[in-house]
């Protein structure tokens, strides 16, 4: 579910790419098992916090957020269906335009029917193909906030340390400036394999906001420093 397409994310944000993906998983789940369908759709829920649990590179206002621009851009659509009155957990459905804009769903809007195989030949879903994202924006230009919120949470997620996010976001703000993101992220992968990086559980990586100030894709891991990668 942290998949997302790579059009799709250039068009309307990384998080909001990511939030279609799980939104059309979930979907199509409940129609395959045939719950949730109300006034002739399928629906999904959620709430803001249960999502940050989900994706935890993204606060509660940036999901908000992001949530908020996929309805304005008409894309999803909300209501409320819960059994219990006090109970105000949204519920999501796909309209006929965010339908459309699915490149491996555009020919299934219907509330019944069969569900296509999913094509994730565009999607990224590991950081050794995140650079096919980077590659779209290769100039490293950044145009608004909402772009480099979208820089950093991909920086986020690929630091194996996850301490001092509000700290690491602003030093982020001028790292960015300095370096494109794809060269933070070769950096980030080759030092996971260093011994300073392996040894003892990890507790000697930097944590974010410092290896940003210190500008730590600077530092070199030579062949004699790398060793078998362990899981982070």
């Amino acid at each position: 579910m942290h998949s997302f397409d790579v059009d799709l994310a250039c068009k309307y944000g990384m998080l909001e790419a990511v939030l279609l993906y799980y939104f059309d998983f979930w979907i199509e789940k409940n129609k395959a098992n045939e719950k949730h369908f109300h006034d002739g759709y399928y629906w999904t829920y959620n709430s803001t916090k249960a999502f940050t649990e989900l994706f935890p590179y993204a606060s509660q206002k940036r999901i908000r957020t992001a949530l908020s621009h996929l309805v304005d851009e008409g894309l999803i659509a909300t209501g409320e269906y819960n059994e219990k009155a006090f109970d105000h957990t949204t519920w999501y459905r796909f309209t006929e335009k965010g339908i459309s804009e699915l490149p491996y769903r555009a020919n299934r809007f219907a509330p019944q029917g069969k569900a296509i195989p999913v094509n994730n030949n565009k999607s990224i879903t590991s950081n050794n193909n995140i650079s096919n994202f980077i590659s779209k924006n290769s100039n490293n230009t950044l145009n608004s906030s909402n772009d480099i919120d979208n820089y950093f949470n991909i920086f986020w997620s690929s630091y194996p340390k996850k301490k001092n996010k509000g700290h690491a976001r602003k030093v982020f703000d001028k790292a960015i400036k300095k370096v494109p993101l794809e060269v933070m992220l070769d950096a980030i992968e080759k030092q996971k394999q260093s011994r300073d990086w392996q040894k003892d559980g990890g507790q000697f990586i930097p944590y974010p906001g410092t290896w940003l100030n210190a500008e730590g894709w600077e530092n070199e891991v030579t062949e004699d420093e790398i060793q078998e990668v362990m899981p982070f």
